[in-house]
């Protein structure tokens, strides 16, 4: 069920030509939750004005995703008129809730990647449009990270240390940028369990652009990388894989690692 958490009480109440234009909204669009033409059961959700009038998010108080299939189901974003409710926006998610902003409050939606890991994306209102300023994962525990890092070194140098945590479903990527015939290698590992570590084009995700860093005795194995175009790489970072799905869910293990581009 897509859920819907305010940010503090709202002391708004829509009045009934503003719930009307609601309802003619929804009864003349595609529902993913009834038949159409149908109404489906919502509830709207103040989230501040513009131009003197209310702005509201659509909560449907059905499950939608169960029945349409889909990933995600959208919120809508209404500008109510008086006359004609106006569509300014959607995000799509399972949950959302709002943080106190002018003139309409951040959103901060979530969907489910899978059991263990959410995408966490938070919306700003900025120049007439809400902008998505950023997007995490979110593990079931409340750990919370970036989908990628771009790793930057010291001028000067050609190495990084790069640290994180592992655990079931759970690793890390990180972004760099290498021209060709450089040499990517990883050295100094630990981790509290054993671990991968691979590399592969950003652009091209086929077994031909990767290759593990390490352990190098893997299929694929290669020590050191020679990077055979210029460009960005991805370098992913997480439980072994023979052992990764065996993990139990709670533990998360610390590691560190050397990364050098020469």
């Amino acid at each position: 069920m897509l859920t819907f958490v305010l940010a503090a009480a709202l002391s708004v109440t829509l009045s009934r030509a503003e719930q009307a234009e609601i309802r003619t909204f929804l009864a003349h669009m595609p529902s993913c939750v009834d038949h159409p033409g149908t109404i489906p059961r919502y509830a709207a959700h103040p989230i501040g004005e513009l131009d003197g009038r209310h702005v509201v998010v659509l909560e449907y108080l059905t499950n939608p995703c169960g029945d349409c299939g889909a990933a995600a189901c959208p919120f809508h974003i209404l500008q109510l008129n008086a006359h004609v409710a106006t569509e300014i926006g959607q995000v799509f998610g399972t949950t959302l809730r709002t943080i106190p902003a002018r003139p309409l409050d951040t959103l901060i939606v979530v969907d489910h990647v899978s059991a263990y890991v959410s995408n966490e994306e938070r919306w700003v209102w900025r120049r007439g449009v809400y902008h998505e300023a950023s997007s995490n994962r979110l593990r079931f525990d409340g750990t919370r990270a970036p989908w990628l890092v771009t790793v930057r070194f010291r001028a000067g140098t050609s190495a990084a240390l790069l640290r994180g945590r592992l655990g079931m479903n759970w690793g890390d990527d990180y972004r760099v940028y290498a021209r060709r015939g450089q040499r990517v290698a990883v050295s100094h590992v630990r981790s509290g369990t054993p671990l991968d570590v691979a590399i592969v084009r950003a652009d091209d995700t086929s077994s031909d652009s990767f290759a593990f860093l390490y352990p190098t005795h893997y299929p694929f194995g290669r020590a050191p990388y020679i990077i055979p175009r210029s460009g960005a790489y991805d370098v992913r970072v997480g439980p072994a894989m023979f052992i990764g799905s065996e993990l139990p869910p709670k533990p998360m293990y610390p590691y560190s690692l050397e990364l050098s581009i020469r």
